[in-house]
């Protein structure tokens, strides 16, 4: 008898501890790490209008009639940009995606970040949708709420392509 009240108190616990593992348990990392990439990316920050600035000044002038001094600092300016980016993006975007953000994506957060005087995330919701998640960003800009969608495909444990579908 006594037996049978330990196999029974034995179950009850690998019961408890399964549905806590289950209701408790982290979120994906994939979601995780999708939700910091867009907390650093559309919060307004010193980093991001540094960023910005960056790449502003960074065009690579080569062509006739441009001498060879100018033109490599302008590609020294370039590549100091592009690492400056990457150091910045790097941990969440592979290379496809750096590229795909900086080209589609990133004038765009900066030109909202230079027609505002705060832009800040209040909430993400994530959701996976077979190989992407999709995802809603509320922000506060300004003071008004201002929503974003989009949709984000990871690959080796880093954001390959990342496209807005509402802004």
């Amino acid at each position: 008898m006594k037996n049978k009240k330990w196999i029974y108190l034995v179950i009850a616990v690998c019961v408890i501890v399964c549905a806590a593992f289950v209701f408790l348990r982290p979120k994906d990392k994939d979601e995780k790490m999708i939700k910091e990439f867009l907390n650093t990316a559309l919060t307004k920050s010193e980093e991001n209008i540094k960023l910005n600035e960056l790449l502003m000044e960074s065009a690579t002038i080569i062509g006739e009639g441009v001498d060879e001094k100018t033109q490599k600092e302008s590609l020294e300016k370039a590549e100091k940009a592009e690492a400056e980016f990457s150091k910045v993006y790097g941990k969440y975007l592979d290379a496809h995606g750096l590229e795909n953000f900086e080209q589609k994506i990133f004038s765009y957060i900066s030109g909202l970040h230079s027609e505002c005087e705060t832009c800040e995330v209040l909430e993400t919701n994530i959701e996976k949708d077979n190989d992407y998640y999709k995802f809603q960003v509320i922000l506060d800009v300004d003071g008004s709420e201002q929503k974003l969608e989009g949709r984000a495909e990871v690959a080796d444990g880093k954001i390959n392509k990342l496209v807005l579908t509402t802004f």
